[in-house]
């Protein structure tokens, strides 16, 4: 239905919060991409950084943050 409100073609659950958010973005362009490391800014809240790679872990998925 929110598919169609926006005119979209495909649209997705909303996440609980930025780092999950975060963490599906990176596991979803693993699946697609296979990128050696997830980055991310350490201008990203500590707290979205903590969140992002807790996600990660569970996945078994590298992360490593760059200025």
């Amino acid at each position: 239905m929110i598919a169609e409100l926006t005119g979209m073609d495909v649209a997705n659950a909303s996440m609980y919060d930025g780092s999950t958010g975060a963490g599906r973005g990176r596991a979803d362009g693993h699946a697609r991409h296979r990128p050696s490391a997830g980055r991310v800014a350490t201008s990203v809240h500590p707290e979205y950084r903590e969140g992002l790679a807790t996600c990660l872990r569970s996945r078994e998925l590298p992360v490593s943050t760059v200025c």
